[in-house]
């Protein structure tokens, strides 16, 4: 890879710059899709999986009971995951003791979450002209010894959509993130530093707690992993995510096909990203997935010469647009095998009679 130059294209609300190649000509590859000619960094529909109202369409049996409030006539509403009126009588009735929390449904990090005591309290943390989540604590979590922590898994994902503009494929990192808290948790403790784990404190592969490394996360991974292949894969079949065409030169004539809500036409081109989903274990062994980040944290070697995500995007990018391989020196590979990225599955997306799936993980939850 060479670097091409760069220019100015355009600040956004809050002054930050972005840049393109200079001339504005499309290359082999850049951060900005529409510069992009072999890949596009960015999968086209990555808002549904982000929102976490949305999101609920396809994961709402992996997630905890999950309310809405939503601004009607003026007013904040409470409305179960169908979009139902819910009374507060009837969410009361759920509650068991511990925290509640109040998420804006379009923002990301921590800061978008509050913490509190009971249902009652929620409706005083929200603005009606916005859109929040509301989810009691996990009853049970699994916590992290020394000292009874809580703690979050960062689980990472690289998802992968082909030139066909149909073909969706899923790769898991079992090597993820831990948050942990730096307080012993308890149900009465509402401060954000117990209750809401976002920072990334350790690969999962050297937590300091060793039952949980070694017994319990060997046996929540592939839980995590066939929950969000059976994610992607609706997202895929739904048409929740979609293909990305070529909209330039000969491929101009690309269109959208109404009645399908695929594309049609001539050409697409591979598009990709590295995603993380975050999860819980309780004490029974159950991954309970909390929501889909598109930008989560990536880290290069400057960061920390020991815990960064460096390796891991060069296999992603590798996997996304190969390199030429020599197979006189590859004993006779000439496909890219990626030694971090687990395999999860091949998704298709067909317009006529849903989608086809060939997962690489079968076997149900416990």
């Amino acid at each position: 890879w060479r670097s091409f130059p760069s220019q100015e294209w355009y600040h956004d609300d809050y002054w930050k710059e972005f840049r393109c190649p200079l001339g504005r000509k499309v290359v082999d590859f850049a951060d900005e899709p529409q510069f992009s000619r072999l890949a596009a960094m960015y999968i086209r529909g990555r808002e549904f999986l982000e929102d976490k109202i949305t999101v609920m369409e396809i994961a709402a049996e992996f997630m905890p009971q999950t309310w809405f409030i939503e601004s009607e006539q003026g007013e904040s509403r409470w409305r179960d995951v169908e979009g139902k009126r819910v009374t507060m009588e009837a969410i009361t009735a759920t509650h068991t003791g511990g925290p509640w929390f109040v998420k804006d449904a379009d923002k990301n990090w921590g800061r978008s979450v509050v913490c509190c005591a009971s249902p009652e309290e929620c409706m005083a943390l929200t603005a009606p002209s916005n859109r929040y989540v509301v989810q009691q604590h996990v009853a049970n979590p699994l916590l992290l010894q020394p000292g009874d922590r809580k703690v979050h898994i960062k689980f990472y994902m690289f998802l992968l959509g082909l030139e066909d503009m149909k073909t969706w494929r899923l790769w898991t990192r079992k090597d993820g993130y831990l948050s942990v808290s730096p307080n012993r948790w308890t149900k009465e403790d509402l401060s954000a530093e117990t209750q809401v784990t976002i920072i990334r404190s350790s690969r999962i592969s050297m937590a300091e707690d060793v039952e949980w490394r070694d017994k319990h996360w060997p046996e929540a991974y592939p839980k995590c992993k066939e929950i969000v292949m059976t994610v992607i894969r609706k997202a895929v079949e739904l048409g929740k995510i979609t293909g990305r065409p070529i909209i330039m030169g000969s491929d101009a004539s690309t269109t959208v096909d109404d009645n399908s809500g695929c594309y049609s036409g001539q050409g697409g081109k591979r598009q990709f990203e590295i995603l993380s989903a975050d999860f819980l274990i309780d004490t029974t062994g159950r991954p309970w997935m909390f929501e889909f980040n598109l930008t989560p944290v990536l880290r290069d070697e400057d960061y920390s010469p020991v815990v960064n995500d460096l390796a891991e995007v060069r296999e992603a990018i590798n996997l996304a647009m190969p390199e030429e391989v020599d197979v006189s020196q590859s004993e006779g590979e000439a496909e890219f095998k990626p030694k971090l990225w687990d395999f999860a599955g091949e998704f298709k997306f067909d317009a006529k009679g849903g989608g086809v799936s060939k997962p690489a993980l079968r076997g149900g939850l416990r």
